[in-house]
C-alpha cells in the first residue's frame, strides 16, 4: 500500500530532479545529500525520509528515466505499421539515447566493481 500524498510525491520528484542535475554535474561520489538538501532547501532528514540513501536517489533516477523512456517508445512503436519500421526505430533510438546520455554526463562516474 502507498501512503505517500501527492505533495510527498512532488517533494520527492523535486529532490530526484536534484539529485538527477548533481549527478550530471558532479559526479555520483562527489554529489552529497548535504549539497542536494542546500538546492532544494530542505533539511537531511527530509531527503532521507524519502529516499534512504544517496544509492537509492540514484537508483530512483535511473528507474525514473527507464519508465519514461519505455512509456516514449510504446508510443512510438504503436506508430510503426511493419516489424523492419519498429526495428530501425528502435535501432536509432537506442543509438541516440547513447549519444544523448553520454553528452550529458560527462562527469559521471559510478563506479560498481561487478564480481
Amino acid at each position: 500500500m502507498n501512503t505517500q500524498t501527492a505533495s510527498d510525491h512532488e517533494q520527492k520528484e523535486l529532490i530526484a530532479d536534484a539529485f538527477e542535475k548533481h549527478f550530471s554535474e558532479y559526479g555520483y561520489k562527489k554529489t552529497s545529500m548535504d549539497d542536494v538538501a542546500k538546492e532544494v532547501k530542505v533539511s537531511k532528514k527530509t531527503i532521507y525520509q524519502l529516499f534512504e540513501s544517496k544509492e537509492k536517489a540514484f537508483y530512483h533516477i535511473v528507474s525514473r528515466a527507464a519508465s519514461r523512456t519505455k512509456n516514449k517508445l510504446e508510443k512510438d512503436l504503436e506508430q510503426c505499421s511493419s516489424s523492419e519500421e519498429k526495428l530501425g526505430l528502435l535501432a536509432r533510438l537506442i543509438i541516440a539515447g547513447i549519444r544523448n546520455w553520454m553528452k550529458v554526463n560527462v562527469n559521471f562516474e559510478f563506479k560498481y566493481n561487478y564480481k
